[in-house]
């Protein structure tokens, strides 16, 4: 997600520039639970096979009940092993993993621990192992550890399971200190031939989806108007653009709704662009052309009718002169337009139309095939 920081907008001549100016401390929960079930961890032994629970007591101090529960009953001597879901991606990343516990001791030494396994549960590295001569009130621990692809985090008792009364365990988080974030170098928007281009660049990526592009205008609220899809979780720059093409004039607003894989998200700043309406009259050539059995033809009314409508007809001519369609006739203020000609009902030929306006007035040529 875009992590917090500070921004600058410097606005010039068709351009507007975002730039973040802070950086701040990569950091990612990889995964957490509070144990309201079990259902997603896996028991190995082959000894102590019944001896995991997931109780309603919150003697680990944790958050709240419920939490996980290691009983003695029944007797084992040996390794008893709750593992997990498959973490992966934390090759060679330096992880903390935060949990509390408890521990209710009945004799002897009752070693706990806790390990890793890259292979399923055919070998462990231990990372944190004690043995207690006594109960031993609810605590919280951190432990600091270098992680493995395809990882498993595994509890475990070793011994003799008549040593203990019960093992509590709650909050568990494990957290990667390497994680790079969504972090936005620039943000810009520039005008070309009545588009609006947008272009931003990130220096790293976390988990990244890709962007939804969001605008609006001083009427109506942001809507998403497309989407770019996002590199996943890299420390390399990447550059996006995205078009938006043809909008009309006016004042709009833009933003980049950041999506991860896991639904979550967070949006940048946002930019301001504003499209000035035509200075002339335009009469574009339709398109398609030739066309079956219809195309569009676009004209611009120019800005300085914007107080004063112009009265503007658009018609359709056969190769004779005759007049077959009349498309506009009609005040119309300063802006860009669209219409469809519909030739259906029209013998294939040539065909013209004609963009007139007070003084001004303009003619094209189409052809039209069957």
């Amino acid at each position: 997600m875009f992590k917090s920081f500070f921004s600058t907008m410097f606005i010039c001549i068709g351009i507007i520039f975002f730039i973040t100016t802070e950086k701040v401390e990569a950091q990612d929960t990889l995964f957490t639970d509070h144990f309201e079930n079990i259902g997603n961890w896996t028991i190995v032994g082959p000894l102590g096979l019944n001896n995991w629970y997931v109780l309603n007591t919150n003697l680990a101090g944790g958050e709240a009940a419920p939490e996980l529960v290691f009983r003695w009953d029944p007797i084992f001597i040996g390794d008893s092993y709750i593992l997990s879901p498959v973490i992966n991606g934390t090759n060679n990343h330096n992880l903390e993993l935060i949990f509390t516990y408890s521990i209710d001791w009945w004799s002897n030494i009752m070693t706990v621990g806790i390990a890793y396994t890259s292979d399923g549960g055919t070998s462990y590295t231990s990372i944190w192992e004690e043995g207690f001569p006594g109960n031993y009130l609810s605590t919280t621990d951190t432990i600091s550890f270098t992680g493995v692809d395809n990882m498993q985090i595994a509890f475990y008792y070793t011994g003799d399971s008549n040593d203990a009364d019960f093992w509590y365990i709650d909050d568990v988080y494990l957290i990667d200190l390497s994680s790079v974030p969504v972090e936005l170098v620039s943000f810009t928007a520039n005008t070309i031939n009545n588009n609006i281009e947008l272009i931003w660049n990130t220096a790293t990526e976390l988990n990244n989806k890709g962007f939804e592009i969001q605008r609006k205008n001083e009427i109506e609220d942001y809507t998403t108007i497309g989407f770019v899809d996002g590199y996943g979780t890299t420390s390399e720059n990447h550059d996006y653009e995205f078009m938006d093409k043809n909008p009309d004039a006016g004042t709009y607003y833009y933003r980049l709704k950041q999506i991860d894989l896991d639904g979550s998200f967070e949006y940048s700043d946002e930019i301001m662009v504003t499209i000035s309406g035509p200075t002339v009259y335009e009469l574009a050539q339709n398109y398609p052309n030739p066309f079956n059995p219809a195309t569009k033809i676009i004209y611009e009314i120019p800005e300085q009718t914007r107080n004063d409508n112009a009265f503007v007809t658009l018609k359709v001519y056969d190769i004779l002169g005759n007049e077959v369609a009349t498309l506009v006739n009609e005040e119309k203020p300063a802006g860009k337009y669209e219409v469809e000609f519909d030739a259906n009902s029209y013998n294939s030929g040539t065909y013209f139309y004609r963009l007139s306006s007070g003084s001004f007035t303009n003619t094209k040529k189409m052809i039209l095939l069957r």
